[in-house]
């Protein structure tokens, strides 16, 4: 998958239903993501792996990142801009 399929896949998922409001900011360290983004999951799930993200994943999400910014999705960036902070955050506390 690449991040214009994302994209078109939320699109399509979004397109006879209203669309979920992003997590309010910081997202909880108590919470993993399956859980944050529970009613979104078939969506996002590509960016919940089981272990750490791997390199793919997280240049999909840096790519899809930028292409719903550049596409005006406000919504779905500050999403995907939630799930890379969490990462972040993640791997400094983890060292």
């Amino acid at each position: 998958m690449n991040a214009n399929e994302f994209i078109d896949n939320y699109k399509n998922y979004y397109k006879d239903i209203e669309e979920i409001d992003p997590p309010s900011a910081p997202l909880p360290d108590d919470l993993n993501l399956q859980t944050i983004f529970a009613e979104e999951a078939d969506i996002f799930g590509i960016f919940f792996p089981e272990e750490t993200p791997n390199n793919k994943c997280l240049i999909l999400l840096k790519d899809t990142i930028t292409l719903s910014d550049s596409l005006k999705m406000e919504k779905l960036t500050s999403k995907l801009a939630a799930i890379w902070a969490y990462y972040l955050r993640h791997q400094y506390l983890n060292k």
